[in-house]
């Protein structure tokens, strides 16, 4: 379970870094907002990780569920959009 969290934090991380490279004009303040979304999307696991561990009753494993699966589709979005930005920055204009 926590090779699977620290994957989980390690990848959402990742995700962000690459959505926040493809940004041009890059700032303190774009930079401190990325920080405060990765903030805000890995508070729930977070918050989940502990009640669970303080909570040992079935519904815990259903939280659990559902916290991974939320981080897990903000990485695939984070990860589709970076991709995506990306490829747009790359391609010539009239291959669009």
């Amino acid at each position: 379970m926590m090779l699977l969290t620290a994957v989980t934090f390690i990848l959402l991380l990742v995700s962000h870094l690459f959505v926040y490279l493809t940004i041009q004009k890059k700032s303190t303040a774009k930079l401190l907002s990325f920080f405060a979304v990765y903030l805000v999307l890995a508070s729930p696991l977070v918050y989940i990780l502990v009640n669970a561990r303080q909570n040992e009753f079935a519904g815990a494993d259903i939280e659990l569920g559902i916290g991974f699966l939320f981080t897990w589709a903000a990485i695939i979005v984070l990860c589709a959009v970076g991709f995506f930005r990306v490829v747009k920055k790359h391609m010539k204009p009239d291959e669009i």
